[in-house]
């Protein structure tokens, strides 16, 4: 691993009677609504027409930054700050999905440790091909271990290594990402195996056309 049944308050009981009973005036019927499934499903395509049109819009003019933790803030913020208010803050609750993700208390200097390992590498640049494979492996695992924010996480930091890439002279295609693969691989990596995102990786990485 990388790191050490009561009524709510104010409720009205419903009284008693057949007030449900009464004829529903004119004026009284609401307009047919849509099943609420369908709502639930149109708030998420809206919202994924939202966050593809912001990754675009960061793919052609990123934020501008450092490559620290403050940096991928400002990516967070741009891609979902039309979504939420929060967007670009660190999150405050510990959270989990498949492996525990750095613990809140521990954000800022793992994040430390692991920003300062890139700039000690100054950050790919003028490495060849298979150290640039291995270095972003290295930090798509340890950013994908840090987790900073509450949603977003993935997109984000695919944003971030597409652009520290790009500086370097790289190119990332996430568009060959497979959703079970980079699963499987995350979790490998979290318990110490970068082998599998290695060799995700190594498909995807080529040299930007100059």
């Amino acid at each position: 691993m990388r790191w050490s049944t009561a009524p709510w308050p104010g409720t009205i009981p419903r009284p008693a009677g057949k007030l449900d009973d009464r004829p529903v005036r004119p004026a009284e019927r609401r307009p047919a609504q849509p099943p609420r499934h369908h709502r639930r499903r149109g708030a998420r395509r809206c919202r994924a027409d939202i966050t593809r049109a912001r990754l675009l819009q960061v793919s052609e003019q990123a934020p501008p930054g450092e490559f620290d933790l403050a940096h991928l803030c400002r990516f967070h913020a741009g891609i979902f700050g039309d979504l939420y208010d929060w967007a670009g803050e660190l999150r405050t609750v510990d959270i989990s999905k498949d492996t525990p993700f750095c613990p809140v208390q521990n954000l800022t200097t793992y994040a430390a440790e692991v920003f300062g390992r890139l700039a000690a590498a100054d950050r790919f640049r003028g490495l060849a091909r298979g150290e640039v494979v291995r270095g972003v492996a290295e930090l798509y695992g340890d950013i994908n271990a840090l987790h900073p924010f509450r949603e977003g996480n993935g997109r984000t930091q695919r944003a971030f290594l597409a652009e520290l890439s790009r500086q370097a002279g790289w190119l990332i295609n996430w568009a060959a990402l497979g959703a079970e693969e980079n699963r499987e691989a995350s979790i490998k990596s979290f318990w110490g195996d970068n082998q599998p995102l290695k060799r995700m990786l190594d498909r995807m990485v080529s040299h930007e056309p100059s």
